[in-house]
C-alpha cells in the first residue's frame, strides 16, 4: 500500500511505503517519519473516509497536535482532489517502471517522487521542489564520460540505470498528465444552481449498497436518481451540500453537486400522461417499508395473503404480501373489520 502526502500549496508530495494491515497508530507513524521531521505537523490535512482516518486514535492524536481534520464528502473523493491526482500519477508511473513480479514498487519511490517534485506545476510555473527550496536539485549527473570521473563500471552502471528509470518516470508523469487533463475535460459541465431550501435527487450509484440489504431487490434494477432531499446547508465554495435524509438513513449528508440533481416536481398541466416520482419508503427499526394504500383482495392458497396496493404506486402494480407483513398497518386493521361485518372472518 502507498501513502502518500501532498502539501497543498507548493504541491510537495511525499510517497510512503506501507502496509495493509497497518493501525491508524502505524500511519501516525510513518506521517511523523516522512512528514513531521522535515515540515513539521500541519495545520489542516484533508483526507478520505477511510476508516484509519475516521477512528477515535487519528482524531484524538491530530487534536493533540493541534491538526485540524477535513475529510472529503460522501462518494466524491475530488474534495481532497490534490491527493487524488497524485496517487493516479504514482500509480500510473509505478505501472510504467514495476517488474512482473511487482515486487520492486518500492525501490521506485525514490525516483517517482523526485520526479513529481522535480516537475513543474502549470498554475504557478514553478516546480515543487522550487517553491519550498527555492531551487530545483539535479538527482545524477548529466555526464559520466569526463576523463576526470572514476573509471569504475559498477558505479557507472548504478547511475546509468537510474537515469533510465528516472526518464521512463519522467515519461510517464507527462502521459499521466496528459490523460488527466482530458478526463477532466470531457466529463466537466456546468454546475447547477442549487440554494439552501432547494430539494434535489442523489445519484444512487454509490449509495446502492444502502438499497441492497435484506429487501431481495437487485440494486442495479434501482432509479438512477432517489429523493427529493431538502438542502439545509451549502458550501458553494467546495459545491457541497448537506441534505436533511430521510430518518433512520445514516450515510454522509453531505455530498458534491456532482452527484446531485435538481428536483423538479410534477407539472400536471404540462405532462398530464407522466407518472408521478415514486414515495421514497419509511425507515423503520433501520428497515425500509412502504406505505399501504389500500388491501384489494385475500386469499388462502399457500397461507393467507393479501393483494397489496401500494401508496404511490398504480393499482396494477399490486403485489401479494403475506399476513406478518401487515401486522400493525391500518389497512390489514380496516380489511379484517371488513370481513368480520360481512360474516366472513
Amino acid at each position: 500500500m502507498l501513502l502518500t502526502i501532498t502539501d497543498r500549496l507548493s504541491g510537495y508530495t511525499r510517497l510512503i511505503p506501507s502496509l495493509a494491515a497497518d493501525t491508524a497508530k502505524d500511519i501516525a507513524e510513518r506521517f511523523h517519519e516522512g512528514w513531521h521531521r522535515f515540515f513539521g505537523p500541519p495545520t489542516r490535512i484533508v483526507s478520505d473516509r477511510d476508516k484509519l482516518f475516521t477512528s477515535h486514535f487519528w482524531r484524538a492524536y491530530h487534536n493533540l497536535m493541534g491538526t485540524r481534520l477535513a475529510m472529503s464528502t460522501s462518494f466524491h473523493p475530488e474534495t481532497d482532489g490534490r491527493s487524488e491526482r497524485t496517487n493516479k500519477t504514482a500509480i500510473q508511473a509505478l505501472r510504467a517502471v514495476v517488474n512482473k513480479q511487482q515486487n520492486n514498487w518500492v525501490r521506485h519511490l525514490v525516483n517517482i517522487e523526485f520526479a513529481i517534485n522535480a516537475s513543474v506545476n502549470a498554475s504557478t510555473n514553478k516546480s515543487p521542489f522550487e517553491v519550498v527550496l527555492g531551487r530545483s536539485p539535479s538527482l545524477l549527473p548529466t555526464s559520466l564520460n569526463r576523463p576526470d570521473l572514476p573509471d569504475v563500471p559498477a558505479a557507472k552502471d548504478l547511475i546509468a540505470e537510474r537515469k533510465a528509470v528516472l526518464a521512463e518516470v519522467r515519461d510517464a508523469l507527462a502521459a499521466a498528465k496528459v490523460r488527466q487533463a482530458e478526463q477532466v475535460n470531457r466529463h466537466r459541465r456546468p454546475e447547477p444552481d442549487i440554494a439552501v431550501g432547494d430539494f434535489v435527487m442523489v445519484d444512487t450509484r454509490d449509495r446502492r449498497l444502502r438499497f441492497k440489504t435484506g429487501h431481495r431487490k437487485s440494486a442495479k434494477l434501482f432509479d438512477r436518481f432517489e429523493g427529493p432531499y431538502k438542502v439545509i446547508a451549502a458550501n458553494v465554495a467546495t459545491s457541497n451540500y448537506t441534505l436533511q435524509l430521510s430518518e433512520g438513513d445514516r450515510s454522509h449528508p453531505t455530498f458534491h453537486v456532482s452527484k446531485l440533481r435538481p428536483y423538479r416536481a410534477n407539472d400536471p398541466n404540462l405532462f398530464p400522461n407522466r407518472e408521478p416520482a415514486r414515495p421514497k419508503p419509511v425507515i423503520v427499526d433501520g428497515h425500509e417499508e412502504w406505505v399501504v394504500r389500500e388491501i384489494l383482495e385475500e386469499t388462502t392458497r399457500g397461507g393467507k395473503r393479501y393483494r397489496v396496493w401500494w401508496e404511490g404506486y398504480p393499482q396494477h402494480e399490486a403485489t401479494m404480501e403475506p399476513r406478518e407483513n401487515l401486522v400493525g398497518t391500518e389497512a390489514l386493521r380496516c380489511w379484517e373489520l371488513k370481513k368480520r361485518m360481512e360474516g366472513r372472518v
